[in-house]
């Protein structure tokens, strides 16, 4: 079932102007597929990169919080290679979201980083988040938009809603889960 949905996301992906590869080669972290957004999004002191790193999570991070952690380590600094510009400078940002893929769930504690947890440009020159798919439950948790303005709000909410419309589009009766109280 892992592997139809990374598929599936490919070919979206790739139709909606993404450079992609299945299994690449990322230090430190096995990945079933990558996926950079060719061109920038955004204004012109708000452009950004979308940067999308699908993982497994029983097989890649061994259902453990502290693996998906790391991951996101060793995502960061793979992408971060590819930016001359300083963090501090940079007028376009990378915007990474890890995708992680269960057939069985997720234990609270991990969805509970998934909700409230985001990597802000002001820290560390970059936007991220991390995305849970549930397919046991049919569910896309995702970071969700604070009542007031957040550092990096445009380019998380754009990665939030891309994943979500794709993740509803291959799973027509699923869920995307903002908060712990409401879904859309």
């Amino acid at each position: 079932m892992i592997a139809t949905l990374v598929t599936r996301m490919e070919t979206s992906l790739r139709h909606a102007g993404y450079a992609t590869c299945l299994d690449p080669a990322i230090p430190g972290v096995t990945v079933r597929m990558y996926a950079l957004l060719r061109r920038p999004r955004g204004a012109v002191f708000s452009k950004f990169h979308n940067h999308y790193l699908f993982l497994d999570w029983g097989n890649d991070l061994f259902g453990q919080l502290e693996r998906l952690l790391q991951a996101r380590e060793f995502f960061s600094e793979h992408v971060n290679k590819s930016y001359k510009t300083p963090r501090a400078w940079r007028l376009t940002l990378p915007n990474l979201a890890l995708i992680v893929v269960s057939e069985r769930g997720y234990d609270p504690e991990t969805i509970q980083v998934a909700l409230n947890q985001y990597f802000v440009p002001a820290m560390s020159g970059e936007c991220g988040q991390i995305m849970l798919v549930d397919l046991s439950s049919g569910t896309l948790t995702c970071h969700h938009e604070s009542n007031y303005k957040q550092t990096g709000s445009i380019p998380l909410e754009d990665a939030a809603r891309e994943i979500g419309k794709l993740f509803l589009y291959q799973y027509p009766g699923g869920r995307v889960v903002r908060t712990s109280q409401e879904e859309f």
